[in-house]
């Protein structure tokens, strides 16, 4: 009697990009201290406030950069959750540095075939206006993109000649170095802390549908953001049906990092900013958190 169970005929890929490979050597189990966070932010004004910034703004601010800046006010006006682990210790950052990931398209008629992904770290945003941040990162993006940057070189040449199962190992080994012995590696194309603050994904940018980022154990950064594309939908205002421009923001959180009700008020924090963000965005988070304190000793 013939054994009716078959096995199936598996091909082994050959190639990978850079982003698959460092994913392989990153999660080995479900083992973590994953929260998630799902909500819809209010756009309405923020859209409105676009349509008129953007007729004298230096370079396009998109939703998803307003997003951003927010998060950016709202870390730098909550230093307790802008921390890292060195072992079972806590370190505070003495900046707010926020990492945005970066899509890197292949060549000619490869463009859309082999896309990769990258990212990178805008240092010290708290000191920036807004039209200042996006200025930044179109720059560092460009970078990225044209291969000029530490990173982009590393990720390029590097990456692709370690084995998949020495990639797991590698990362380990240099988040050790960087993060509990503080030993820099520009040679790796990695730099002192190079995830920052937090990790800011716009799957809007890429018609993705939103997602929550998992958290990566080597990047030491324990508040990833995600952010769709803006859609208007019905919602209920004094009793009324209303039209209502609304974003979808997905959060993932190191909840050994972030308690429950810190994340409350980084909620907070980020709702009242895109419902007024003339006051709370245009300007520089450090800026907005002294007239803040200014409005208090009245």
């Amino acid at each position: 009697m013939k054994n009716s169970l078959h096995i199936n005929q598996f091909k082994k890929q050959d190639s990978y990009t850079s982003y698959r490979k460092v994913a392989i050597g990153t999660w080995r189990d479900a083992y973590d201290p994953s929260t998630y966070c799902m909500v819809e932010l209010e756009m309405t004004e923020a859209k409105k406030f676009l349509s008129e910034f953007n007729k004298t703004a230096k370079t396009t601010i998109k939703p998803a950069h307003l997003v951003a800046q927010a998060f950016t006010l709202a870390v730098y006006l909550q230093p307790q959750i802008n921390c890292l682990f060195r072992g079972k210790n806590l370190y505070r950052r003495k900046t707010v540095d926020a990492f945005h990931q970066v899509v890197i398209l292949g060549k000619g008629k490869e463009r859309l075939r082999t896309p990769d992904l990258s990212g990178v770290t805008v240092r010290g945003s708290e000191f920036l206006s807004l039209s200042e941040k996006v200025i930044s990162l179109y720059s560092l993006a460009q970078d990225a993109r044209d291969g000029k940057t530490e990173a982009s070189q590393v990720q390029r040449n590097l990456i692709p000649k370690i084995p998949n199962f020495l990639m797991g190992p590698f990362l380990t080994l240099s988040s050790f170095l960087v993060y509990v012995l503080n030993i820099k590696l520009p040679f790796l194309g990695i730099t002192e802390d190079p995830f920052g603050s937090f990790m800011f994904s716009d799957t809007a940018s890429i018609g993705a549908p939103n997602a929550f980022i998992p958290i990566v154990p080597y990047s030491r950064c324990g508040l990833l953001i995600s952010t769709g594309k803006v859609y208007k939908k019905p919602v209920v205002e004094n009793d009324e049906i209303v039209i209502r421009e609304v974003m979808p923001l997905s959060i993932t959180f190191d909840h050994r990092l972030v308690e429950g009700f810190q994340m409350a008020e980084l909620y907070r924090l980020v709702k009242m900013a895109l419902e007024n963000p003339r006051k709370y965005l245009v300007k520089s988070p450090v800026e907005v958190a002294q007239e803040l304190s200014a409005e208090k000793s009245l």
